[in-house]
């Protein structure tokens, strides 16, 4: 009851915590919008099965690209306590279509955890300190700081969840600032030069 007989505990100072991802809902994404005849607004984009989906069921490449603008709008690689870390938003996608999202991360020597680099991926079966979510923000480290990292890469496409087809991929390099689109379906294909200041905060 006296605080003057309470003991004193030294406590050892609080490490500065690892960022964590930013909530979903404090992201400047438009509300997702039914428009009636099975058209909807998703991340901002109108999405018509009649006119962006082939008769395969694949998404159209050209509105695939405008999903993968939108990811691109949040990622960024960046410095945290001497290492480099990278954060993002997988965007979410119109019913019956999914992420295949990846970023790769290659070093020139090994990395913190023994190995050369990593594959950051959605894909349900890489292991969980290198999984994104299917849907929503992401903050992740990279294991190693900028001076090692050789090549960043991002890699993606869409495809539809019943038949698990996709129209094409792209690839964007953010060390060789390339960013290609493949399109194997409609002949949209491109390969062009990248500024990837944009997505450096270092």
């Amino acid at each position: 009851m006296d605080p003057t007989a309470r003991k004193k505990v030294n406590l050892p100072p609080v490490a500065n915590p690892s960022p964590t991802p930013v909530p979903v809902y404090e992201l400047q994404r438009p509300q997702k919008k039914e428009l009636g005849n099975g058209v909807v607004e998703i991340e901002g984009i109108r999405f018509d099965p009649e006119t962006d989906i082939w008769g395969n069921g694949a998404m159209k490449i050209m509105k695939a690209e405008e999903f993968v603008h939108v990811a691109l709008k949040y990622l960024r690689f960046y410095e945290h306590e001497g290492k480099a870390r990278v954060k993002g938003y997988v965007p979410e996608l119109p019913e019956g279509f999914e992420w295949v999202y990846t970023i790769h991360c290659n070093v020139k020597e090994i990395d913190d955890r023994g190995f050369y680099g990593g594959i950051y991926t959605t894909e349900i079966d890489e292991i969980p300190e290198l999984r994104l979510p299917a849907f929503g923000s992401f903050d992740m480290p990279l294991y190693t700081n900028k001076e090692n990292i050789k090549a960043l890469v991002f890699v993606c496409e869409i495809k539809s969840t019943k038949i698990n087809l996709e129209s094409g991929s792209f690839f964007i390099s953010f060390t060789a600032k390339e960013y290609s689109r493949y399109d194997s379906v409609g002949g949209n294909s491109i390969d062009m030069q990248l500024a990837p200041e944009v997505y450096f905060e270092w």
